[in-house]
């Protein structure tokens, strides 16, 4: 056979198939199947809104197509035995009404997405509650083309006190005549349960001795006939005793709906049991709320199981969609998961009449079924769809409050918070918003988190902190005038950042490689963000000092430069203060000069025949020099400039989410460049002008100063109109791309625009000076000093000068020392020591770091110059080997160096409030056998 005729066979095969099938299957990890197991990794067939069957893989039909739903588990649509939306007490004020009909009360039209939400299919149509016989209930479906079930149910009795006592019968006759006069109102029964046995037992004998006369008795009649059944409310065992014998007379099937207050001795005295009772679950939506608060007997639903059917409902102080929320109270009731499972589904549609169409997912049945996130009765699981007739009609993501939710929830096994001993014994974190929102060993669930078990044996910790990096670039290339905060530098998609991140390195404090005396300001920056986060936590600064000033006439020159630094920090002070005051000022004298205009605008207007005359010299001038007539004489041919004009250029790289247009005017008067750079993607429409360029031989060269470090421009125009651009920051990186020149100058066009100050905009900033920025930060309660020196006389004269201001300051690069202990207690100074911490003393090897927290001195660890920030985590499991504690690790990685680096109001800790910055172990952290095992920065898991 040749290949054609074999691709052709094999194709009408395929037609054949699909042809015979229909239906599609939804693939689930669970489907819950009342009265039966539940099987795991299954399959529901729907065809045609009914379910063909529920099964495993091997079982499905050839070709059948499938939608996959992951880790979700289908249950069947809940029924809701009992319901609010139709039975006030205005809809009638007879007492006795079985000709009511609750279905006429019905609209189909009103929006039920919060009773899908709950995934509820199925509810029941209450005739008037408050009413001793209320009428006929109804069932029907909670969305779908088909929603009808039952329009003529059950009838509806109550003997609670809420039925007791109804409104005198009054019907004026219209009109009012003397064979027909006004007549005083009727009194009702009942006003007691033995006047409602009473009036019950007459109005079912005939006897018109109620308002509802005739047309009651016929309701009465009516439904004897249907074989329906009589749903009796109450709340105690004598109630229910009245209901059973009524319902013993009547011969009617009966359900009793209600028994909260009833009792397990209560039920077991009943001589006759109903088959099906209706138990209500007391709960509570708002504190404070009812005075008559009370809980369910504890071992009732279990007695009631034993010779009844039992369904459920929420009480009356919430809301009757809460049915999985009822279910999984009557779990700590000791109810089995089958029967919670029965009682909102199987149970319920019996009940109402409708058990051979919902509750169940068997062949034959509606398709009626719920996505959940997991288990039924799990806090974490809510609904994610849900399916009526086999066609969604509600799913979590067309709620728009939800449709963004990123709300993630973590459970291990131990929690390190960062403060004190972990818990153990199960834990879980809530993550949402960059935050975390709460921690503990219960956190509240959102509608729609998503759930990451990781195991009882996980560890969760803090998000661990490099003190001092080198992470993913090389710092020695950064100059110090750098703000790195500008750069946002780290990367979701850079794989040299996401390596450092994927190990639990979640922040690194990374700057300039060389320390100098006047202060190198690094910043802490999170290692893995999405395009557009801010990479660094905003407006915090870490000021390295040079402290080796042994030769330095004993730090003259360090204090030299603290001074020089508070004077520009002064400076600064200065400038907010007037500027504050200017515009302050400024506003109330613009206010006036508005009310000034306003005022003789009032005047002029109020004047009559007051012409206002029109400046026209643009007119005249545009007119001026023009005869008709006049000869144009040729232009002659000019010699167009290579560089004068507008270019045009758009840069596109991996590292920028869009790519970026801009335009550049460029002019020069001989070697002397002058460009006013623009974009047409600036909403603001901002220009930056720039002078001091270089053109020569066809080349451009700029370079200019920012507040992201020194930007260098080089431009080579390679042919007519067209400029190959390189433009590099800091000598960090650099962008290629190529401009176009899209409007050539003429001689005598284009002239830059020069901006220059004006004493009308106000008090102008001083001028920034990179090498007193970290200082600044400093005076201004915005960072912390680290002095690096090698000798002990060297720390103790840099923290003698440092203790004469007010700021937080610490030491690294000395060896740990006794004296140096005492130092660092004297002056309150935190200690920053190298992640190589397993140093050999004699013929043994120890972990110095030991001896710091033993001292009681905070620590930080940070990486060693030859290696990047990934390096930290193994580092400090071969030292956990050497004796180290691991918690004391974990503290000089979180909480200890987030409080040195004056951080800890964002990072460091598990914490309410603070930075989503998260690590998962598989074990015992800084255990040689323990993996990480995943990781969130700002919220977001890091790509692993």
């Amino acid at each position: 056979m040749s290949r054609f005729l074999f691709l052709l066979y094999f194709c009408l095969i395929v037609i054949l198939f699909s042809s015979e099938v229909s239906g599609q299957a939804y693939h689930a990890a669970k489907i819950y199947q009342p009265g039966k197991a539940v099987l795991s990794d299954a399959y529901l067939v729907v065809d045609e809104g009914k379910v063909v069957k529920v099964c495993l893989r091997d079982e499905l039909p050839p070709l059948m197509p499938v939608i996959e739903l992951g880790e979700a588990h289908i249950m069947p649509g809940l029924v809701a035995a009992d319901s609010t939306v139709v039975g006030a007490s205005r809809e009638t004020d007879l007492s006795m009404a079985a000709h009511h009909h609750s279905y006429d009360n019905f609209d189909p039209w009103l929006d039920y997405s919060k009773v899908l939400e709950h995934g509820v299919t199925t509810f029941y149509l209450s005739p008037n509650r408050n009413r001793l016989i209320g009428g006929r209930g109804a069932v029907v479906k909670s969305a779908g083309s088909r929603r009808d079930l039952l329009t003529k149910g059950d009838l509806r009795i109550n003997l609670t006190s809420s039925a007791l006592n109804p409104p005198d019968f009054f019907r004026p006759p219209i009109p009012p005549t003397a064979e027909n006069p006004l007549l005083p109102s009727e009194r009702q029964a009942p006003t007691s349960l033995p006047g409602a046995s009473r009036a019950l037992r007459l109005a079912y004998s005939g006897v018109d001795n109620d308002s509802g006369g005739l047309a009651n008795s016929r309701g009465l009649q009516d439904w004897r006939k249907s074989n329906q059944l009589l749903r009796i409310v109450v709340d105690n065992a004598d109630q229910a005793r009245v209901a059973i014998n009524l319902a013993r007379e009547w011969s009617s099937p009966l359900v009793l709906q209600g028994l909260a207050r009833a009792t397990s001795e209560n039920f077991l005295a009943l001589k006759d049991k109903p088959s099906i009772c209706l138990v209500e679950i007391p709960m509570y939506a708002q504190v404070g709320g009812p005075s008559d608060y009370f809980d369910l007997d504890s071992n009732l639903l279990n007695t009631i199981s034993e010779s009844s059917m039992f369904a459920l409902k929420p009480g009356p102080y919430a809301s009757w969609v809460l049915l999985l929320e009822a279910a999984t109270i009557a779990r700590g009731f000791g109810v089995s998961e089958e029967s919670a499972l029965q009682s909102v589904t199987s149970v319920p549609a019996e009940l109402l009449g409708v058990g051979e169409r919902v509750g169940k997912l068997e062949s034959g049945y509606d398709a009626d079924f719920v996505v959940l996130d997991g288990a039924p009765f799990e806090a974490a699981s809510s609904v994610r769809e849900v399916y009526i007739d086999g066609a969604l009609v509600w799913e979590r993501e067309s709620v728009k409050s939800l449709s963004d939710n990123d709300a993630v929830v973590l459970r291990a096994g131990t929690l390190w918070t960062g403060d004190g001993a972990p818990l153990t014994g199960g834990v879980e974190v809530l993550l949402q918003d960059s935050r975390i929102i709460a921690a503990g060993h219960s956190v509240p669930y959102p509608m729609g988190a998503h759930v990451v078990d990781a195991g009882a044996d996980a560890h969760i910790t803090p998000g661990l902190i490099d003190s001092r990096g080198f992470a993913a670039i090389n710092n020695s290339r950064i100059p110090a005038s750098v703000d790195i905060s500008k750069l946002n530098i780290s990367s979701y998609f850079s794989d040299n950042w996401n390596h450092v991140a994927s190990q639990g390195i979640t922040s690194v404090v990374l700057g300039p490689g060389g320390i100098s005396s006047s202060g190198s300001r690094a910043e802490v920056i999170k290692t893995s963000v999405m395009p557009g986060d801010f990479s660094s936590v905003a407006d915090r600064s870490v000021v390295f000092f040079d402290g080796n000033i042994s030769d330095r006439a004993k730090g003259s020159d360090l204090a030299k430069q603290l001074e020089r630094g508070k004077k520009y920090a002064n400076e600064w002070v200065k400038y907010r203060e007037e500027r504050a005051k200017w515009e302050s000022e400024n506003t109330l004298k613009k206010q006036e000069e508005r009310e000034k205009e306003e005022r003789e605008l009032r005047i002029r207007l109020a004047q009559e025949g007051v012409v206002i005359e029109e400046d026209s010299a643009e007119e005249d001038s545009a007119e001026e020099g023009e005869e008709e007539g006049e000869e144009e004489t040729p232009e002659e041919d000019v010699k167009v400039d290579p560089l004068n004009g507008l270019w045009e250029g758009t840069i596109e790289d991996e590292r920028f989410p869009e790519s970026v247009t801009i335009n550049v005017y460029l002019r020069h008067e001989g070697r002397d460049v002058t460009a006013i750079l623009s974009s047409p993607d600036d909403p603001s429409g901002e220009t930056l002008e720039v002078e001091g360029g270089v053109y020569e031989n066809d080349t451009i060269h700029f370079e200019f100063p920012t507040e992201v470090g020194t930007v260098m421009i080089d431009g080579v125009i390679d042919a007519p109109d067209t400029m190959s651009v390189t433009v590099s920051l800091a000598g960090i990186g650099s962008i290629d791309f190529v401009m176009t020149r899209i409007e050539i100058e003429q001689p005598g066009g284009f002239k830059p625009k020069r901006k220059k100050g004006k004493k009308e905009d106000g008090p102008q900033p001083p001028s920034v000076d990179p090498r007193y920025e970290g200082v600044r930060h400093l005076f201004e309660g915005r960072g912390v000093a680290v002095i690096s020196a090698n000798r002990i006389d060297e720390i103790r004269s840099a923290l003698d000068i440092f203790s004469s201001y007010d700021f937080p300051i610490n030491v690294m690069g000395i060896d740990y020392s006794l004296e140096l202990k005492e130092l660092l207690h004297q002056y309150s100074a935190g200690y920053l020591m190298s992640a190589d911490t397993v140093v050999r003393n004699g013929r043994a090897d120890e972990v110095p770091a030991t001896y710091v927290q033993a001292d009681g001195v905070p620590l930080a660890f940070y990486t060693n110059k030859s290696k990047d920030s990934a390096f930290m985590v193994p580092a400090m499991k071969l030292a956990t080997s050497y004796g180290l504690g691991a918690e004391q690790a974990l503290l000089g990685l979180t909480s200890q160096a987030a409080d040195i680096l004056g951080v800890a109001d964002r990072i460091g800790r598990v914490k309410p409030g603070l930075d989503a910055d998260i690590v998962i172990f598989t074990g015992a952290p800084f255990d040689l056998k323990t993996r990480v095992h995943s990781v969130y920065v700002q919220g977001k898991e890091v790509r692993q």
